[in-house]
């Protein structure tokens, strides 16, 4: 499990210096107490039933993440932190007024609401990374397939094409225009469920054929969901 990020500028920006200087104290004690919880733990026999506190971890975990799985991953260093933090108080180590649960809370829904949480979401992670790509690279290695009239074919270093309907990005170009956030199988199987797909060939989420590019099987966006309009309000325009 990766560790996670809590940002805790915005908790309290008036700390006492009594309060800070308690704080410090942590920090010049650090480890005292460990020795101590391993003594106390393994007399308590809290070592010889390892099911049961994975057990306990993972309810915690659970009752933070809810029934999503991939938060329930996330929520696992959060979860150790609280049991720890409650057999702690339980041994004696911590005083039972320390309000470890209140604490931990706080914690992972700051986490949660913080831009540490998009890795709780890979399917939005992949979207916002492919919209990224094709507004990067449109016009530029996303090229039109329909020319105008004073325009000349110039397929060099393309990447994908675009015409009237759809954005097509082949095939073995869609994770890395994902970012690498999932499989190319996933991604095609998270735009067909979002609807984001302008067609695809039969038994497959795919199209063979790029119009007036050739044979490219490639994956067909619907241009209206990634063009630099797409799902702009009335608001958000610049007059």
């Amino acid at each position: 499990m990766r560790f996670a990020d809590v940002d805790c500028a915005e908790v309290n920006r008036k700390v006492s210096r009594a309060r800070i200087d308690a704080i410090s104290g942590i920090f010049r004690h650090y480890g005292q107490a460990g020795p101590t919880f391993i003594h106390r733990f393994i007399e308590a026999g809290l070592n010889r039933d390892r099911d049961q506190l994975r057990q306990r971890i993972f309810k915690t975990a659970a009752k933070l993440a809810g029934t999503d799985a991939a938060r329930a991953r996330s929520a696992l260093p959060f979860a150790l932190i609280a049991v720890s933090g409650e057999l702690a108080r339980e041994l004696g180590i911590l005083s039972q007024a320390a309000k470890v649960k209140a604490a931990v809370k706080w914690a992972w829904a700051t986490f949660v609401d913080s831009l540490g949480a998009t890795a709780l979401d890979p399917e939005q992670v992949a979207l916002n990374n492919l919209r990224r790509y094709i507004a990067e690279h449109r016009d530029v290695t996303i090229k039109k397939t329909r020319l105008g009239p004073f325009e000349s074919r110039n397929n060099r270093d393309a990447v994908g094409w675009y015409d009237d309907h759809a954005v097509y990005i082949p095939v073995d170009r869609i994770a890395d225009a994902a970012g690498g956030a999932l499989s190319e199988r996933a991604i095609g199987r998270m735009l067909e469920r979002r609807k984001l797909l302008a067609g695809h060939g039969e038994g497959r989420l795919t199209v063979r054929y790029v119009p007036k590019i050739g044979h490219v099987p490639s994956y067909a966006l619907k241009l209206a969901e990634f063009s630099p309009t797409a799902n702009v309000g009335s608001d958000d325009e610049i007059e």
